[in-house]
């Protein structure tokens, strides 16, 4: 990562940190060094895994969408604190 820091945590509206091979593992906004808003998570691999809101780092909204290795959709709707919808109903 490359960008603004606040009390030594990643303070940016427009983040892009890396992994260590070069692919991006984030793109969004980070506050106080946790996912907020909306953002893009990234498998190591290259590949999207999240793409929707966050609140305090973790999963969290309406809208957000969970994606396999492969590139299809896992799950997609509502999470809260870092779980879908539909684990809260199980």
């Amino acid at each position: 990562y490359i960008g603004n820091f606040t009390n030594g945590q990643i303070d940016s509206k427009d983040a892009k940190i890396m992994y260590d091979n070069g692919n991006l593992k984030f793109k969004g906004n980070v506050s106080n060094g946790k996912y907020e808003e909306d953002g893009e998570l990234f498998y190591i691999t290259g590949g999207i895994q999240y793409k929707g809101p966050f609140a305090n780092g973790k999963y969290e909204g309406d809208s957000g969408c969970i994606y396999a290795a492969s590139g299809n959709k896992g799950y997609e709707g509502s999470f809260k604190a870092g779980k879908s919808f539909f684990f809260l109903l199980v």
